[in-house]
């Protein structure tokens, strides 16, 4: 993936501008002898469709320990013919120790307004240097994307196909609602629900081991079709808008349900891997995507059976109740 890269770095006690404004690289060094930071702001694309996003990633890394620099505040850039939709952020630690790189990334999901010329103006960081108490504003150059006319959306199946698949889905609605019908008139409404809570965490199941394989295919789609489905089935549970919500609205929003807090703490672990993967474009390994479905296989597989054991103490409830 080709990226466009405006980096800026400093060298602790001087301010030293490196603009690569225009050129097209995949990554930039550094070689200074004491700590240096290097701010960096790319877009996956320089010609993006209208009706397509605008991925920018900045990046803030140095060499050393994560408390040598302290980042007081990054404004977010000044946009012109765009608007952000959304943001997410991550940060680690790679080699540890005090001779470790310290990465922090943050991401925009920005949405082109119209057609020509859109720009990123500088994304401005505001850092400490806590030795020295020495403080320091970086700042990117412009980027510039042209924005295109929108591209075509892939066509839908043949008409009559989709006349038939609307047909069968009528049949299929009104099936279930008058199955929930007589399950009402059958148990009454707390068993009703108890039922449907089973079909939901059943359906999930089901459709995570039919849509996701870790033996074949591309890994990369399979991880991303099990974070979708994990998001869908995290809507549906707690109500909430899991799919549009980024990463830390999303955890804050799960953190309020009866979720309960070590499964809270391997989402987050979930998500914000998912974050890295995302924005660094690494490759899936399979230890991950495996670790990934066997979470999300448990969750399923955990609130179902709680879900089967709440019917059946209601069932066992309502029996006592009519005997008497």
């Amino acid at each position: 993936m080709k990226r466009m890269i405006v980096p800026v770095r400093f060298l602790t006690g001087m301010l030293i501008p490196f603009l690569l404004a225009g050129q097209q690289a995949d990554s930039v060094n550094t070689a200074f002898t004491d700590v240096s930071v290097h701010l960096e702001a790319a877009v996956e694309s320089v010609h993006v469709p209208l009706n397509r996003n605008v991925m920018l990633n900045v990046r803030i890394s140095w060499q050393g320990s994560r408390n040598r620099i302290e980042l007081e505040t990054i404004d977010e850039p000044m946009l012109s013919h765009l608007e952000i939709t959304g943001t997410s952020s991550s940060n680690q630690v790679l080699g540890g120790g005090r001779g470790g790189e310290v990465i922090n990334e943050i991401g925009y999901t920005l949405k082109p307004t119209t057609l020509g010329m859109a720009y990123i103006e500088s994304v401005v960081l505001h850092c400490r240097d806590t030795e020295t108490d020495e403080t320091f504003v970086l700042r990117t150059e412009r980027i510039s994307v042209e924005i295109l006319p929108a591209v075509r959306e892939t066509e839908g199946p043949d008409p009559a196909v989709r006349l038939a698949a609307v047909i069968v889905a009528v049949l299929l609605l009104l099936a279930a609602a008058g199955f929930v019908v007589m399950k009402r008139r059958r148990h009454g409404d707390d068993a009703e629900e108890s039922a449907s809570s089973m079909i939901r965490e059943e359906v999930f199941l089901s459709e995570l081991r039919m849509s996701v394989s870790l033996k074949e295919g591309d890994r990369k789609q399979a991880y991303t079709e099990l974070l979708k489905l994990f998001k869908r089935y995290l809507s549906e549970r707690f109500a909430i808008p899991a799919m549009e919500l980024t990463t830390e609205d999303l955890l804050v929003r799960l953190s309020g349900t009866d979720l309960e807090e070590t499964l809270v703490t391997r989402c987050a672990a979930l998500f914000k891997e998912a974050d890295v993967i995302r924005f660094s474009g690494q490759d899936v390994e399979p230890a991950v995507l495996e670790s990934a479905y066997t979470f999300v296989e448990t969750v399923f597989e955990n609130a179902l059976r709680d879900a089967r054991l709440a019917e059946a103490e209601n069932a066992e409830k309502k029996s006592r109740k009519n005997k008497h």
